[in-house]
């Protein structure tokens, strides 16, 4: 599959993503709280982020595979995105569940504050572990494909 077109399904992907979870957040906050799209909105954004950095690396690991073995960076971004979105999950379950199981006010910073800190966090690590323990490997940049 060619990058460009990697590029479109992740893009779709995030759309979706972004979409679906902001209705379902603000549907499901709308009975609590008045102006409930105020917190739908920049957690579905975060979704959809999310979404689009799995979606296309994903997609790249899933080329590579057909074609032979993935390099190791591939390999790594596609843990990076698996933590981002299992950080992303955790973190969007834990403080809507503060919020409706105990009716704190903590949930929803949770959401608003949490969850882009998971995902910087999980950015970071992935950055981390891909420059990490290289071994002189000069590996591909960029992808022609």
């Amino acid at each position: 599959m060619k990058t460009i077109v990697r590029a479109l399904v992740a893009v779709l992907a995030a759309i979706l993503g972004f979409v679906l979870t902001t209705v379902g957040v603000t549907a499901l906050l709308a009975p609590q709280i008045e102006f409930s799209l105020l917190v739908g909105l920049p957690v579905g954004v975060y979704a959809g982020l999310t979404a689009l950095f799995a979606t296309f690396v994903g997609l790249w690991y899933r080329d590579q595979t057909a074609t032979g073995t993935p390099t190791e960076g591939v390999t790594r971004g596609l843990w990076a995105a698996g933590g981002a979105v299992l950080g992303f999950l955790g973190t969007v379950a834990f403080g809507l569940g503060l919020y409706l199981g105990a009716g704190m006010s903590m949930g929803l910073t949770v959401l608003l504050f949490g969850v882009p800190a998971v995902l910087l966090v999980a950015g970071v690590v992935g950055f981390v572990a891909a420059r990490l323990d290289r071994d002189g490997d000069a590996g591909r940049r960029f992808s022609s494909g």
